[in-house]
């Protein structure tokens, strides 16, 4: 075999374990992306408690009506305030909550605001008469971010409800009753994960009605089970890991199956032989013993064996040494097992093309591709070609589409031109066009032209004349 036959052979095979070993390559990392994006999206997916710290507060201040005592409208909170001199109590209900740690999460609030008018009994406090109005119904927000803020103005009619109080327990002569309101803000408090459960927060304003002078009473309830948390899905879209593990899991499957492929469509003859041989040499190495130089077969009688299971059996019943030689060019090995009696026994392993090569006696060898390449090359140069078929199509369109809008952006600019470009008066166009038109159709205007142009000429003579006279003089 010739030198270059070698080189070529050898490149062949060096390109060969180079494509697979970038492609291994490029499978481990698309395996690789495929674990962290499914690990991503598993903890992103997952329910996370946030814990949280909020604050409720009710504020307040009372309109009176016009009296000679005091000089303010509106009093502060904080002081007893006179039931006949009272108009309005303007209530201000405020609620912050604030996740801890600086965490961002996404939770939904809602909240309600009603005015209870209470009629009770004085002795054990049970409530006679309890009609409830509501201010304001289910104000919901969603929230993402690490806090929330609600402020509710509120403005009680003081008289309307005491009123109402009076005239019930007057009609009902109830003389062991009290009357008062209840101005109430009933917050809940949501996250977005699964399973999870709401958190109700109140705050609350108590207005005696029935009393001479009043003072209001401030309360809260916040729920008592421990530390206040959200049950919260990520603030992070999970549906985007979920869509890259899918996307890359795709490309693992295809890298793989093109790296399967790969590895069989390039097999030719020495590949073949190549495994063929390091099956034999590894599972049976510890029987074979290599020689560097050829066997001397002069002094032998060869007997060619077809399996190389019949060379094992030979060489454990003769007890001989089971020879290994393989040539320099790499496409032959030879298994002997030499026996005292002049025999020899034989099993050689061949490349596929072995006659083909050695048979013409010039070393020349002709790669010849198997049916699994040249189906893939056909269908890689199917897409290539359709691909190049698309890019031109698409390039062609996009002309076309540029050349419209050029077209249209043409005619825009025109259009606003004549827009905003001055026009003659029509007065003038038609003062031009009368007489052009006497011009043309009228022969005797012509005629007039003509006698004037003549006496023009004949005026233009006389005055050289005279010039020639006065320098002549």
């Amino acid at each position: 075999m010739s030198e270059a036959e070698k080189k070529r052979r050898l490149e062949y095979k060096e390109k060969r374990r180079r494509g697979i070993l970038i492609q291994t390559l490029i499978l481990c990392a698309l395996c690789v992306l495929t674990v962290v994006f499914s690990l991503v999206y598993a903890h992103l997916d997952k329910t996370r408690y946030v814990g949280y710290d909020d604050h409720g507060a009710v504020s307040y201040t009372v309109q009176i009506l016009p009296n000679q005592y005091y000089e303010e409208e509106w009093l502060p909170q904080g002081q007893a305030y006179i039931s006949a001199l009272t108009d309005t109590v303007r209530a201000e209900f405020s609620y912050d909550l604030a996740i801890l740690e600086g965490e961002q999460a996404t939770f939904t609030y809602a909240y309600d605001v009603t005015a209870q008018l209470i009629v009770a009994d004085r002795t054990n406090k049970t409530a006679i008469y309890d009609p409830t109005d509501v201010i304001r119904e289910d104000v919901t927000a969603t929230v993402s971010g690490s806090n929330a803020k609600i402020r509710e103005i509120v403005f009680f009619d003081f008289n309307s409800y005491r009123t109402q109080a009076e005239e019930f327990i007057a009609t009902y002569d109830l003389t062991n009753a009290e009357g008062y309101a209840l101005l109430t803000m009933f917050i809940t408090v949501q996250g977005n994960g699964d399973g999870a459960s709401p958190v109700t927060y109140q705050s609350q304003l108590k207005i005696p009605l029935t009393e001479t002078t009043f003072r209001p009473e401030l309360s809260t309830a916040a729920p008592t089970t421990g530390e206040s948390v959200l049950a919260c899905a990520s603030a992070y879209n999970p549906g985007i890991f979920f869509a890259l593990f899918i996307v890359f899991l795709v490309l693992a499957c295809i890298s793989a199956i093109v790296l399967v492929l790969f590895i069989y469509a390039t097999r030719n003859h020495d590949i073949t032989y190549t495994i063929k041989l390091k099956k034999i040499v590894g599972a049976y190495k510890c029987y074979i013993q290599r020689i560097m130089a050829p066997f001397d077969t002069a002094s032998y009688q060869v007997v060619t064996l077809k399996t190389f299971t019949e060379m094992l059996d030979v060489r454990d019943t003769l007890g001989s040494p089971l020879l290994m030689y393989e040539n320099e060019d790499h496409t032959a090995t030879s298994f002997l097992v030499p026996t005292s009696m002049g025999l020899l026994y034989s099993f050689e392993l061949r490349v596929g093309d072995y006659d083909a090569i050695y048979g013409t006696g010039d070393g020349s060898y002709v790669f010849e591709k198997n049916k699994l390449m040249l189906v893939l090359e056909s269908i890689a140069h199917f897409f290539v070609t359709a691909g190049l078929l698309i890019g031109r199509k698409l390039a062609q369109a996009g002309r076309a589409i540029g050349r419209f809008f050029a077209t249209v952006g043409k005619a825009i600019g025109r259009f606003f031109k004549r827009l905003f470009t001055k026009r003659p008066k029509k007065v003038k166009e038609t003062e031009a066009a009368e007489s052009s038109e006497q011009i043309v159709g009228a022969p005797e205007g012509v005629a007039e032209t003509d006698e004037a142009s003549e006496g023009i000429a004949e005026v233009a003579a006389d005055a050289d004349a005279e010039a020639e006279g006065t320098e002549e003089q």
